[in-house]
């Protein structure tokens, strides 16, 4: 009977049901991930997870899987093309039954298209953004069509009946049909928002033909456009790819500086730091700016280095403000600063003995319109800078210091912490076999910290202390407004949908620049005297929180909920007691280093 109803049951979402085969009234079986029982998928197996009567014996599609102490279970389905219908059975010690039933729809691999009536898919053709691009660069230009044809594109006034090339199925996957073209971009195009026309030939008069989203302007040298960084932490990335955390970013940059665009991808602006340097700028930071011709070279001036407060502050005298870029290294501790479009005359460095915090500051030449400055600081480790403009042309960096220890012994006392705990409202994060959305234990962990911390004498700030919806913009300001010592930022780790939660466990941390790896290092190895396994300490992370060079910030994966075995232990109270108190001792190890 099921497969004449399937079709209609595929239409409506609803929550996983057990459908009782027994009569023994405390054995029942729980999905709780996919969250409902008919499910869209495009992957060739799904993840499962759930929880039954402890002692089951439970089989996914026919496949047993492991039940866990607490009954909980997890495992992989495989998925095949079409609609299916798996069935997930349980049977408890007393051998009652009881099943329920997950229903998938997979789409069908891509195919050819047929070879008449002669079509383009609109919906593959490229450039799907608009493309601002300058003389000598390529703009290419394809799409999927009926295989065995034909194909061009136009840029009206700028080239006509530009072939197209059929791509071999060994260059496509297997697939016929896939064209693809290009053409250089000439020294005298000129194109302003111009369309890009596509055509595929049905006969000798008639084509299939029809317009790219994209649009292309050339950008012409001797007449520059010029944008100006605005908005909440502009930042430059490094190009225009992204991942669920966004592209790789270079830092972020003050409002108010000029940069000239060379490109625009999307709503992505490439702008030009130095002859030799580009990077991307976000149409959102970006205020069109009206100047006449190229700003004139500059020169840096004089420097000094001086204390304010727990701070210690280096400014650079600059004719205006310049794009900048810095980053951390270690062994020996020191910030690159580099800032582009200018050369040094800087012959003047004073340096002030009130600035303990810094050994030296000097510069090198990197290239004709890009200086580096090298800020070589005395503490072992690094405790954060900012970077901004303090008028129209002096660039100041701030320094900070070590928090001043007065008690070896409780060296928490007066630090203050930022304890971030991850997700909230309506932002469940992850979620294991026990269906516990990942904010709750999140915050239960950060909320164990915060006391934990306190107790030391630590100054503990939380951007969370309930069951409320935090937005990253309001997490940054938070931690910009109270300039904490530092950051850790509380979470629990999932496999995705696709990979096999069984194979995947154990604590990690993670960091973006490198002047915190030290502290990262040392909370992994603390967290996983805990009994938690290895995952690993991962660099570069892209994480908001991970972004500030104002601190040191690391965020804490603490386990994976999407393991069983991960999952009890940080749903436990007493475990997550233990680990806190190995978070707390890492804390002190570091600040007494």
């Amino acid at each position: 009977m099921l497969k004449y109803i399937l079709p209609a049951i595929l239409l409506t979402v609803v929550p996983v049901t057990v459908c009782l085969g027994s009569q023994q009234a405390d054995h029942y079986v729980k999905i709780t991930l996919p969250v409902a029982d008919t499910v869209f998928t495009e992957g060739a197996m799904h993840r499962v997870a759930g929880n039954t009567t402890p002692g089951s014996v439970v089989t996914l599609g026919g496949d047993p899987v492991r039940v866990y102490s607490n009954g909980t279970f997890t495992g992989m389905l495989a998925i095949p093309y079409g609609y299916s219908n798996h069935e997930i059975l349980s049977v408890s010690p007393g051998r009652d039954t009881l099943s329920t039933h997950l229903f998938f729809f997979r789409s069908d691999p891509p195919g050819d298209l047929p070879d008449h009536p002669v079509t383009i898919d609109r919906l593959t053709i490229t450039p799907a953004a608009d493309l601002w691009l300058e003389p000598g660069e390529v703009v290419e230009v394809g799409f999927r069509g009926s295989p065995g044809h034909d194909a061009t594109f136009d840029i009206p006034g700028v080239v006509m009946n530009a072939p197209m090339r059929e791509l071999n199925p060994s260059e496509s996957g297997g697939l016929r049909g896939i064209y693809r073209g290009s053409y250089i971009i000439r020294e005298t195009d000129r194109a302003d928002g111009q369309m890009i026309r596509v055509r595929l030939r049905r006969t000798f008069y008639s084509y299939d033909r029809t317009e790219a989203a994209g649009r292309i302007t050339v950008v012409r040298p001797e007449e520059p456009e010029f944008v100006v960084t605005r908005g909440f932490r502009p930042f430059l990335s490094a190009g225009t790819g992204t991942d669920r955390l966004g592209g790789a970013r270079l830092g972020y940059i003050d409002e108010g500086i000029l940069l000239r665009v060379t490109g625009k991808q999307g709503n992505l602006y490439r702008v030009q730091l130095a002859d030799n340097t580009t990077a991307w700028l976000g149409e959102q930071f970006a205020e069109a700016a009206e100047i006449n011709g190229l700003p004139p070279a500059l020169l840096t001036g004089s420097a000094s280095v001086n204390r304010n407060g727990r701070k210690d502050v280096i400014t650079i005298a600059l004719g205006r403000r310049l794009p900048y870029l810095s980053r951390q290294v270690n062994k020996p501790n020191l910030i690159e600063l580099d800032i582009f479009g200018v050369a040094s005359n800087t012959n003047w460095i004073t340096h002030h003995l009130a600035a303990e915090g810094i050994e030296s500051v000097d510069w090198k030449q990197i290239d004709h319109d890009h200086v580096r400055f090298y800020i070589r600081l005395t503490g072992k480790h690094h405790w954060g800078y900012s970077i901004r403009y303090t008028d129209t042309s002096n660039l100041e960096i701030r320094v900070n210091r070590a928090p001043e220890i007065a008690d070896r012994r409780n060296p928490l006392r007066g630090v203050r912490i930022l304890v971030d705990a991850g997700h909230g409202g309506s932002n469940d994060g992850a979620m294991g076999s026990l269906g516990v959305k990942e904010q709750v234990p999140a915050l239960d962990i950060s909320l164990k910290l915060e006391e934990a911390l306190k107790r030391k004498g630590a100054a503990v700030i939380m951007t969370r202390t309930d069951n409320s919806f935090v937005s990253m913009g309001e997490r940054q300001r938070v931690a910009l407004e109270t300039d904490p010592h530092m950051l850790l930022s509380i979470h629990l780790n999932s496999v995705g949908y696709g990979t096999n939660p069984e194979r995947v466990k154990g604590t990690s941390t993670y960091y973006r620049h490198v002047g915190n790896k030290p502290l990262a290092d040392l909370l992994y190895k603390k967290m996983m005297e805990t009994g938690l396994g290895q995952f690993g300490v991962v660099g570069g992370f892209n994480f908001t929180l991970n972004q500030f060079t104002e601190f040191p910030n690391v965020l804490l994966e603490t386990g994976f909920i999407s393991h069983p075995e991960d999952e009890m232990k940080l749903l436990d109270p007493a475990f997550q007691q233990r680990l806190v108190d190995k978070i707390v001792e890492g804390l002190e190890a570091y600040l007494r280093d």
